[in-house]
């Protein structure tokens, strides 16, 4: 969950695809 540099919406894109959100 790395939420510092990346918007919402594009870590949550990235964090979905490896963990499964």
């Amino acid at each position: 969950r790395q939420r510092l540099g990346l918007p919402k919406k594009d870590w949550n894109s990235k964090v979905k695809k490896k963990n499964n959100y």
